[in-house]
């Protein structure tokens, strides 16, 4: 995606348990989530241990995409809470890719899922 953009439609307030970049999944307990854990939203910014940092819980938000992907791809959290593809059952997704992107490229995603898949 050459100029993405977001949307944020609703955030949550989360402390943050941990030192985090932004684009990053966030789960309820603020940890980093892991390979495909089930996350409450996806930061905003960049945050320190303890903070109260502010995370995007519906409509799209920039991550960052670990690898070349095509539009309409499913994400999921890789082991440091950035988005890859690769969905497979029993994973939690954070979301839909909405452009295609390249290896490392900050894409728009929407964050709107959060869903197990079968």
């Amino acid at each position: 995606m050459s100029n993405p953009t977001y949307s944020p439609l609703a955030r949550r307030a989360v402390q943050l348990a941990a030192d985090v970049a932004a684009g990053k999944a966030i789960k309820h307990n603020g940890a980093v989530a892991g390979d495909g854990e089930l996350a409450l939203g996806v930061t905003e910014h960049a945050y320190n241990n303890g903070d109260n940092g502010s995370v995007v819980i519906a409509g799209t938000v920039l991550m960052k995409i670990k690898q070349q992907l095509a539009a309409g791809t499913l994400l999921k959290a890789d082991s440091i809470g950035d988005a890859i593809g690769g969905v497979q059952s029993g994973d939690f997704t954070i979301g839909e890719l909405l452009g295609s992107c390249g290896t490392n490229d900050w894409s728009e995603v929407l964050i709107n899922k959060f869903q197990k898949v079968d």
